[in-house]
């Protein structure tokens, strides 16, 4: 009977050790990921930051015809231009009154002008805003794949350090207990001998 309570008490006792470990394996694990979430925070924004700035200094460029861009982002941008001259125009059409008078006529022989700049302005916005949007969605999905990726990584190899030092003091214990016994045979056996000899 008093093997068998051993052995439980053994068993328990290598549980809880493992149980244990496996709870201060996992507080590292998220004490790491919140550090790696505030680092990824961090270079996200920054590189969002970034983005936005490119984006704003290309379309300046593209604007200015300095720079020659590929048929695909060029068809883009011109899809861009032509949304913003729709939204322009239909509030303008919706306002103009049915009876013109004088002094609209006049304002809008001056209106060309102003229209121009107002295009170009509202074209910037919108191409700005649009950069900015595309900027973000991109940089949250990469940000996303990259922490779901470390997250993995960090967990796997704490989970394979934990399992391992379990195994290993498992392991240690049971060859200490086996040799015990063994020498207690031997030990006993011996002593068998002698006491026959006598």
């Amino acid at each position: 009977m008093a093997p068998k309570d051993d052995m439980k008490r053994y068993a328990n006792d290598l549980w809880q050790q493992a149980i244990d470990q496996i709870d201060d394996a996992r507080d590292s694990l998220l004490k790491s990921r919140d550090r790696f979430e505030a680092d990824m925070h961090r270079v996200r924004q920054e590189r969002d930051r970034l983005l936005i700035k490119l984006g704003e200094q290309t379309l300046k460029l593209t604007r200015q015809d300095q720079l020659k861009l590929p048929k695909a982002i060029q068809q883009t941008i011109d899809r861009l231009n032509q949304l913003l001259d729709d939204l322009i125009d239909r509030p303008r059409r919706r306002q103009t009154p049915k009876t013109r008078t004088t002094a609209t006529k006049t304002t809008e022989a001056a209106a060309p002008a102003a229209k121009k700049t107002a295009d170009k302005t509202a074209k910037k916005k919108a191409a700005k805003k649009a950069t900015k949007k595309v900027a973000k969605k991109a940089a949250k999905k990469a940000a996303k794949k990259t922490a779901k990726k470390a997250t993995k990584k960090v967990a796997k190899k704490t989970a394979k350090k934990a399992t391992k030092k379990v195994a290993k003091k498992a392991t240690k214990k049971a060859a200490k207990k086996t040799s015990k016994k063994v020498a207690k045979k031997v030990t006993k056996k011996a002593a068998k001998k002698v006491s026959k000899k006598k």
